[in-house]
């Protein structure tokens, strides 16, 4: 790249910087360097996001963002066919190129271009992040691990993955600490550690890992929204109204404050400002996956059933591995009586979170209201194994016993259920 052709360049990301995408890519339509060539479409890809957005007139209803199409994204494809058989090694192109097919929901092409990204280019993060939202089975998981190449980045990669399906703490530890002998202060290891705590229901020891965080970094804002679930779940009210404040006073108009102010806003059972909130989130960031999933919760305690049903179908299709998205359609289809729809919901909240009692009890319950007492019985003895071993747990699985004419097992049941009060109670 010559010194007149670096300077464009420059003057280029100086305009991306600022989302003046349609002049950063007109200025580098005459340069051939393979920097250029990225930043041009991709600058032309980002001006047709902007364009797409800006047509979707509503959050919630039928101007949904998914009924749009980047209309650059097909011109945008034929230069990138070119560029990419002259420039066979170039990481970022198969980047760019791996992003429009997923756009273009083409998740098998996709996968392969992503990969041939990072193998190229292992350092670039947002290619890993895309990777990581089209591997939806295990055995895409598998199938891509068995291709890339052992190093740093692919084990940040599959703690990340680990995370993502929320459901093996030890698979995280496995591959985060390698990353932990090199970067042993490092405050995203940190939240790393705080999300797999969170994630395995661990809320105490997640939010000691926040406030180390916080205590690092106290202008930080990343993550920040999840330590606001931890301290929603553990009722911390105090301490929520305080980070929603600082987080405030750093910068109001991030998507992360927003859904804190909305959790606190839910805490205190205002449920109508919590859902503004959560809606002005989604105004900074359509693809905010919490806060559609926060809204659905939000729309149930008002009562709001069809916006529910719409904020937690549009989270599944941000990201089918939304455990509570799923469990959340079960439970509205619950209050429907519609057990056959709720049971559908349930069986892929479980799929999702295979050790979370939570999923089994709301399955058995399911299966019990249409009288299939076995599948019932079974999914409660999946609770128990799952650490839900409360009194209630067992005195529904000595009621279908019952049912079923098999006392003895019921009568075992009942008197677990009555050790466990009494050990829940401390009475002797």
């Amino acid at each position: 790249m010559t010194y007149k052709e670096y300077d464009k360049f420059l003057f280029a990301r100086s305009l991306f910087d600022i989302r003046e995408f349609d002049r950063a890519s007109y200025i580098l339509n005459s340069l051939t360097h393979p920097k250029c060539i990225f930043l041009r479409l991709y600058s032309k890809f980002m001006a047709g996001e902007k364009r797409k957005e800006e047509e979707v007139a509503d959050i919630i209803g039928l101007n949904d963002n998914t009924y749009y199409m980047n209309k650059e994204i097909l011109e945008i494809e034929e230069d990138l066919i070119d560029s990419i058989k002259n420039n066979p090694n170039d990481g970022f192109l198969f980047y760019l190129y791996g992003v429009l097919c997923v756009k273009k929901n083409q998740k098998k092409k996709a996968i392969q271009l992503l990969t041939r990204s990072v193998k190229l280019y292992p350092y670039n993060w947002s290619a890993w992040l895309e990777l990581a939202s089209c591997l939806i089975t295990q055995e895409l998981i598998t199938s891509v691990l068995s291709e890339i190449d052992d190093n740093i980045m692919s084990r940040f990669f599959m703690a990340h993955l680990a995370l993502e399906y929320q459901n093996n703490n030890e698979n995280f530890e496995t591959y985060i600490k390698p990353c932990l002998e090199i970067f042993d202060d490092s405050n995203y290891i940190r939240s790393q550690y705080a999300l797999s705590n969170y994630h395995a229901r661990e809320f105490e020891e997640s939010e000691q890992y926040f406030d180390k965080i916080i205590k690092k970094d106290p202008y930080t804002l990343e993550n920040m929204d999840i330590f606001s679930h931890v301290l929603y779940v553990t009722e911390k009210t105090t301490k929520l109204s305080y980070l929603a404040h600082n987080c405030c006073m750093i910068d109001k108009y991030r998507q992360e404050t927003c859904c804190i102010i909305g959790n606190y806003y839910s805490l205190r059972g205002e449920h109508e400002k919590a859902v503004l909130y959560f809606q002005r989130a989604l105004k900074l960031n359509k693809n905010y996956l919490s806060a559609w999933t926060l809204m659905g919760h939000e729309y149930i305690e008002l009562k709001n059933t069809q916006a529910a049903i719409e904020s937690y179908r549009r989270a599944i299709d941000l990201s089918q591995r939304d455990y509570r998205a799923w469990y959340g359609l079960g439970q509205i289809y619950e209050v429907l009586r519609m057990p056959y729809y709720s049971l559908y919901y349930y069986q892929q909240a479980a799929s999702l979170r295979p050790y979370d009692s939570r999923m089994w009890v709301a399955l058995a319950q399911c299966y019990d209201y249409i009288d299939h007492s076995i599948e019932a019985i079974k999914c409660y003895k999946r609770a128990l194994i799952g650490g839900d071993s409360g009194p209630i747990v067992l005195i529904k699985l000595a009621n279908l016993y019952a049912k079923l004419g098999n006392i003895d097992t019921a009568a075992y049941y009942y008197r677990l259920s009555l050790l466990e009060y009494k050990k829940l109670n401390n009475v002797s």
